[in-house]
């Protein structure tokens, strides 16, 4: 065995990074709470002095003064782990202090230890002897980022060469003063510590043991050589040797012996004769002890007496020699448990992440991508899905999660996201609640398979080569060899899957001429875009039903041939018309990108206006949101953008472990950010975005009034219309007619009840409500007109519709279950921001604001 040889293995690295990581993590924790102020504004509390241990650079805020030169520098990598560039730098500099601040909800336990002892030095917040134990523990730093990169490359032989073997002594010697100084009894009750201190006390024993038997003289057999170095190396250890029976062979049986030295194993034989076979196991112990290095002996791993069993069972050939077979067996047997023993070190870490996890997040996605990455558990992860059609045409998925080479869950979903979400809430249940084994075990993706009975309805290669015109010929005789229904979505559906034709629905909204205010869905189907039928309804629902069966009736009285030469085809225009709400490709899942485009057509704006520009947004925010901006972040930056008629696009995707969004505004990059969630990254990309935006553009806050001290009260609408009748020389409206309690017949079929005559309009309130519109319109205001609570239903819809023909905006609100009708004269953002200024800055429920960038997100 070398001089110089490697005495630290995987397990011992791992124990010594986390026992490092969770003393210095108390200790950060400690100083948070000895000087009241949690990790993050602690960070932003000593940006300044933590930005000159990274750029030597004045920068903004040194108000001249020379920077002090520190005996602690930051590296980027470190600087980003605790920093993020919130703003563009300062003019004239290149990098500033003021343009960052600490990750949002950062905690100490998400650094390394490197890191957190420059934190801890840096934060001069310690006593005088923290500081003495922490300046030496990171005299300690280049053995343990050697160790750190050992374990992140997670080799079950990841060792590291030590010339003084007592160095790592000294890392838990100075570990364990530091962790006293945090309080009594903290390092008695780390388990971490006792178990590293037990191994490493059996590896120097071992070490011992292995010097001794080198320089022992070979005895008369292997067994008397180990059992006489353990008498007379005096360290009080032992061996145990264990024989089994794996199988009987030609009448013969073959045994299997295993030699374990103080629970360590060292070797294990198999063969036909017991005494030959603890012969071998001695002799193979021996030589172990005398090629081997301490940390080699030690990774030895028993692939154990049932695995070679099962092996020898279904793979032994009677006609060859068996018992070479069964000594291959072995050999691959242990190669196999040696791999699995690497893989079973990283589940530990990582399920015990998961477990004792404080600040995952609730998507289970997002928390097992941070614990893949936190627990350093150097496993390999890989999310893959399988997409089957059912016969009725809908697409089912299967998600399959594997780690290294295991299967650790199977979800399932009638949408690609359903299933990804299902898989890793599987996932997490399994790694945090079932013990290691049966994690090893992995799971049989046969058995969970649950579309293997809903098999891929597949098209037979004679139809794809049919032509457009034979495929709908198919088609109509399919529909009428079928029974007609009430519902007939599935049926055309699936007979159209089958031939291969793609099936399209754009829907559009129309308004109704008789009916002011109310409005319908049409909705229109394509196959191979080709327009076969249109519905109309008052819902989406209703209307697909009514194009279905109208589809039915059109393709059972026509052939293929009209269909394809004489029906109307798809064009741009057509999924591009203002009044289409939604286009939907049956079978076809969601892109990754998404828009504000439906609330521009909802409010009929033409985002193609090259007038309309990034430079030209007013912002508008809601009282509400100005109370935690960095949460409604997006929601500011959506709600501005579509009140400004602009188009808002914005695409997540997985970076490493990460998501990463980008948001464009008329296709402008204006924000990117990355997070451990989708929904995180969006609301940081948004954040990024309005930073700038709000230092640049017109900001108009929505403030909350009380209405009632503001709307016109119906009964002076009614008096000033008594006035006005009066004068006139009109009588009275004759009252409403009391209401008989009548007895109601039965129900019969087909016919609807009688509906009561509408009472009369009075046509003096509606003319009273007129002569204000007509006042209010022609204002410049932002203030609101509000009718109050009272007014008849006949005079209400009138009122509506002189609003509507004076292009004044309407909204129905409430208050203790009263309705009560509010008009706003339109305005484009630009105008409003106008008129407030013209008003000194306030009008109506809107107001404008000046921030700053610390006003805004501090």
């Amino acid at each position: 065995m070398p001089e110089q040889e490697t005495t630290k293995l995987y397990l011992v690295s791992s124990l010594l990074i986390d026992v490092a990581s969770k003393v210095l993590t108390k200790t950060l924790n400690g100083v948070c709470t000895r000087i009241n102020k949690a990790f993050e504004p602690l960070l932003n509390l000593n940006l300044h002095s933590f930005f000159h241990k990274w750029k030597s650079q004045p920068c903004c805020q040194c108000d001249g003064k020379p920077v002090e030169n520190s005996p602690v520098t930051l590296r980027d990598g470190d600087w980003v782990r605790l920093y993020q560039q919130v703003r563009s730098p300062c003019q004239h500099k290149d990098e500033c202090s003021c343009c960052y601040r600490a990750y949002c909800g950062i905690q100490p336990s998400s650094i390394d230890y490197a890191l957190a002892t420059k934190v801890l030095i840096g934060l001069k917040a310690l006593s005088e002897r923290e500081f003495v134990i922490v300046s030496q523990l990171r005299n300690f730093e280049p053995e343990l980022k050697q160790i750190q990169e050992k374990r992140i490359e997670h080799s079950a032989m990841a060792m590291l060469p030590i010339k003084e073997r007592s160095r790592w002594r000294e890392i838990l010697s100075t570990l364990e003063q530091l962790a006293k100084e945090i309080g009594n009894g903290y390092w008695e009750n780390l388990k971490e510590a006792k178990e590293l201190s037990r191994i490493l006390s059996e590896l120097e024993k071992l070490h011992r043991f292995a010097l001794y038997v080198q320089g022992e003289p070979m005895k008369i057999n292997a067994i008397q050589t180990i059992e006489n170095a353990l008498t007379g190396s005096k360290l009080n250890m032992k061996t145990s040797y264990e024989v089994e029976e794996l199988m009987r062979v030609s009448g013969k049986w073959m045994f299997t012996g295993r030699l374990l030295l103080n629970n360590t194993f060292l070797a294990r034989a198999v063969g036909a004769n017991k005494k030959e076979v603890k012969h071998e196991t001695y002799q193979k112990a021996l030589d172990v002890m005398k090629t081997k290095t301490v940390a080699e002996i030690f990774a030895l791993v028993d692939p154990g007496a049932d695995a070679i069993r099962k092996e020898l069972t279904s793979t032994l050939d009677t006609n060859k020699d068996v018992e070479k077979q069964a000594e291959n067996i072995l050999e691959k047997q242990a190669t196999k448990a040696a791999q699995i023993m690497n893989s079973q070190d990283g589940f530990h870490y990582l399920t015990q992440y998961l477990i004792q996890g404080t600040n995952l997040p609730e998507n289970k996605i997002s928390a097992i991508e941070q614990a893949m990455t936190g627990s350093k558990c150097g496993l390999s992860h890989n999310y893959d899905f399988k997409a089957l059609r059912m016969p009725s045409g809908r697409f089912f998925f299967n998600g399959v999660l594997t780690m290294g080479d295991i299967v650790v869950a199977v979800g399932k979903g009638f949408k690609k996201k359903d299933a990804k979400v299902d898989t890793y809430e599987k996932a997490f249940t399994n790694l945090t609640t079932k013990p290691l084994t049966e994690i090893m075990q992995g799971i049989e993706i046969e058995a969970e398979e649950i579309s293997k009975n809903l098999e891929m309805k597949t098209i037979p290669p004679e139809v794809k080569r049919l032509s457009l015109a034979e495929k709908m010929e198919k088609l109509i005789q399919t529909l009428k060899d079928s029974v007609y229904r009430d519902n007939n979505i599935n049926t055309i559906d699936v007979a159209a899957s089958g031939l291969g034709l793609v099936k399209t629905c754009i829907y559009r909204k129309i308004d109704l001429a008789e009916e002011e205010g109310k409005s319908n869905i049409i909705c229109d189907f394509y196959l191979d875009n080709v327009l076969i039928s249109s519905g109309e309804g008052e819902r989406r629902k209703e209307a697909q039903i009514e194009a279905y069966s109208s589809a039915w009736d059109t393709l059972s009285q026509t052939t293929g041939e009209r269909v394809s030469k004489e029906h109307k085809r798809l064009t741009p225009a057509d999924s591009n018309d203002p009044t289409v709400i939604d286009v939907f490709v049956k079978g076809q899942g969601k892109p990754n990108g998404d828009s504000n485009m439906s609330g521009l057509k909802r409010n009929n704006h033409d985002f193609s206006d090259p007038n309309k520009t990034v430079e030209s947004i007013v912002l508008i925010e809601h009282e509400d949101w100005t109370m935690d901006r960095r949460r409604q972040a997006f929601c500011i930056l959506n709600h501005s953008a579509t009140q400004n008629g602009m188009l808002l696009k914005w695409q997540t995707e997985a970076v490493d472990n990460m998501y990463k969004c980008s948001i464009q505004m008329q296709n402008q990059d204006i924000g990117e950010a990355k997070a451990l969630s989708k929904n995180n990254a969006r609301n940081l990309a948004a954040a990024d975005a309005l930073f700038k935006l709000y230092e640049s553009q017109d900001v108009i806050k929505v403030i909350r009034k009380d209405d009632s001290r503001l709307w016109i009260p119906y009964e002076d609408i009614f008096s000033k219309a008594e006035s006005l009748r009066i004068a006139a020389g009109e009588p009275p409206l004759p009252p409403p007619p009391e209401e008989p309690i009548i007895k109601l017949p039965d129900h019969v079929e087909g016919e609807e009840a009688e509906k009561p005559p509408p009472l009369p309009v009075n046509k003096w309130v509606v003319q009273v409500a007129d002569n204000i519109l007509k006042e209010y319109k022609n204002q410049s205001t932002l203030d609101e007109l509000i009718f109050g609570p009272g007014l008849p239903l006949g005079e209400s819809k009138e009122i509506r519709g002189l609003a509507k023909s004076y292009d004044l905006k309407q909204d129905m609100r409430q208050l203790g279950g009263k309705p009560y009708m509010v008009m706003l004269i339109k305005m484009a953002p630009q105008d409003m921001a106008t008129c407030l200024r013209e008003r000194g800055g306030e009008s109506g429920q809107f107001s404008t604001c000046q921030y700053c960038y610390t006003e805004v997100f501090v």
